[in-house]
């Protein structure tokens, strides 16, 4: 379960192209790839299509996520760009 502090803040996922195997080799970098409940936050495109193949990955956009997600998950791996918007919208914006 992800209270066990397996929240991780990820700059980008930075992919040219649609590529299941390159986002598991990021995932593999990131010593995640063996976890059964991996939650990815993207707001990029490109990584929800090469995650699609990848059984143990849920790709979620920032307004999808939610709490039954968070306490199914292993790990949560958040872009930079996908954490300033779940900070507006816990935080509310100004």
């Amino acid at each position: 379960m992800l209270v066990n502090d397996k929240a991780v803040l990820v700059e980008d996922f930075k992919m040219d192209k649609i590529s299941t195997k390159d986002l598991n080799q990021k995932l593999k970098s990131l010593n995640v790839d063996k976890l059964r409940h991996v939650v990815l936050v993207s707001e990029n495109a490109t990584v929800f299509k090469s995650s699609a193949n990848l059984k143990n990955v849920t790709t979620l956009k920032a307004h999808s996520l939610n709490v039954e997600t968070l306490v199914r998950a292993d790990v949560l791996l958040v872009e930079n760009e996908s954490m300033k918007l779940l900070t507006e919208r816990v935080l509310g914006s100004n």
